[in-house]
Protein backbone atom coordinates (compact mmCIF):
# COMPACT_ATOMS: atom_id res chain seq x y z
CA UNK A 1 0.00 0.00 0.00
CA UNK A 2 1.32 3.05 -0.95
CA UNK A 3 1.20 6.93 0.68
CA UNK A 4 1.70 10.23 -0.17
CA UNK A 5 4.17 12.22 1.22
CA UNK A 6 4.91 15.84 1.65
CA UNK A 7 8.00 17.39 0.63
CA UNK A 8 7.93 21.11 0.31
CA UNK A 9 5.59 24.43 -0.26
CA UNK A 10 5.28 25.04 -4.43
CA UNK A 11 6.65 28.41 -4.10
CA UNK A 12 9.68 27.28 -2.33
CA UNK A 13 10.88 26.09 -6.04
CA UNK A 14 10.62 28.82 -9.42
CA UNK A 15 10.76 27.30 -12.86
CA UNK A 16 14.48 25.51 -13.77
CA UNK A 17 15.32 25.54 -10.45
CA UNK A 18 16.91 22.30 -8.89
CA UNK A 19 16.10 21.67 -4.96
CA UNK A 20 18.02 18.88 -3.02
CA UNK A 21 15.86 17.51 -0.30
CA UNK A 22 16.04 14.44 1.96
CA UNK A 23 13.11 12.05 2.44
CA UNK A 24 14.80 9.95 5.35
CA UNK A 25 17.78 8.90 4.55
CA UNK A 26 16.88 9.03 0.64
CA UNK A 27 18.58 12.35 -1.26
CA UNK A 28 15.84 13.33 -3.62
CA UNK A 29 16.07 16.95 -5.82
CA UNK A 30 12.98 18.47 -7.28
CA UNK A 31 12.69 20.06 -10.53
CA UNK A 32 10.49 22.20 -11.85
CA UNK A 33 9.79 22.34 -16.04
CA UNK A 34 7.34 23.82 -18.30
CA UNK A 35 5.33 24.10 -15.02
CA UNK A 36 5.53 20.99 -13.42
CA UNK A 37 7.38 18.75 -10.65
CA UNK A 38 9.84 16.46 -10.90
CA UNK A 39 10.86 14.74 -7.98
CA UNK A 40 13.78 12.17 -8.87
CA UNK A 41 16.85 10.34 -6.83
CA UNK A 42 19.82 12.96 -7.12
CA UNK A 43 22.74 10.55 -7.16
CA UNK A 44 24.32 9.57 -10.23
CA UNK A 45 24.08 5.68 -10.62
CA UNK A 46 27.37 6.00 -12.23
CA UNK A 47 29.20 7.23 -8.73
CA UNK A 48 28.09 8.82 -6.01
CA UNK A 49 28.06 12.25 -7.28
CA UNK A 50 25.02 14.88 -6.53
CA UNK A 51 22.72 15.48 -9.71
CA UNK A 52 21.76 18.90 -7.91
CA UNK A 53 25.59 20.16 -8.22
CA UNK A 54 25.08 19.31 -12.67
CA UNK A 55 23.95 21.05 -15.06
CA UNK A 56 20.39 21.64 -15.76
CA UNK A 57 18.89 22.22 -19.13
CA UNK A 58 15.86 22.29 -21.20
CA UNK A 59 14.63 19.00 -19.20
CA UNK A 60 18.27 17.16 -19.19
CA UNK A 61 20.69 17.18 -15.97
CA UNK A 62 24.31 16.33 -17.05
CA UNK A 63 26.59 14.82 -14.35
CA UNK A 64 29.63 17.04 -14.37
CA UNK A 65 31.31 14.24 -13.19
CA UNK A 66 32.12 11.91 -16.16
CA UNK A 67 28.45 14.05 -18.25
CA UNK A 68 26.05 11.07 -18.05
CA UNK A 69 22.54 13.14 -18.81
CA UNK A 70 18.94 11.75 -17.38
CA UNK A 71 16.01 13.32 -18.47
CA UNK A 72 13.64 14.44 -16.14
CA UNK A 73 10.50 13.40 -16.66
CA UNK A 74 11.81 10.08 -17.17
CA UNK A 75 14.59 9.66 -15.36
CA UNK A 76 16.12 7.76 -18.33
CA UNK A 77 20.27 7.48 -18.78
CA UNK A 78 20.84 8.90 -22.41
CA UNK A 79 24.55 8.34 -22.37
CA UNK A 80 27.42 6.66 -20.70
CA UNK A 81 28.82 5.83 -18.47
CA UNK A 82 25.92 5.61 -16.31
CA UNK A 83 23.62 2.88 -17.31
CA UNK A 84 20.87 2.95 -14.65
CA UNK A 85 18.06 5.37 -14.82
CA UNK A 86 17.17 7.88 -11.76
CA UNK A 87 14.26 6.22 -9.80
CA UNK A 88 11.12 9.05 -10.49
CA UNK A 89 8.27 9.79 -7.83
CA UNK A 90 4.82 9.86 -8.86
CA UNK A 91 3.93 13.81 -7.94
CA UNK A 92 0.97 15.36 -7.03
CA UNK A 93 0.52 19.21 -5.83
CA UNK A 94 -2.28 19.30 -2.59
CA UNK A 95 -3.17 22.61 -0.98
CA UNK A 96 0.20 24.43 -2.87
CA UNK A 97 2.52 21.41 -1.38
CA UNK A 98 4.46 18.78 -3.58
CA UNK A 99 3.77 15.48 -2.44
CA UNK A 100 5.44 12.15 -3.42
CA UNK A 101 3.86 8.45 -3.88
CA UNK A 102 5.92 6.41 -2.01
Amino acid sequence: MSEWIELCDVSELNEKEIMPIDFEDTPLMIIKHNGEFHVTSRICTHQTFDLTKGIYNDGYITCILHGSIFEIDTGEVLNPPATEDLYVYNTKISDGKILIEI
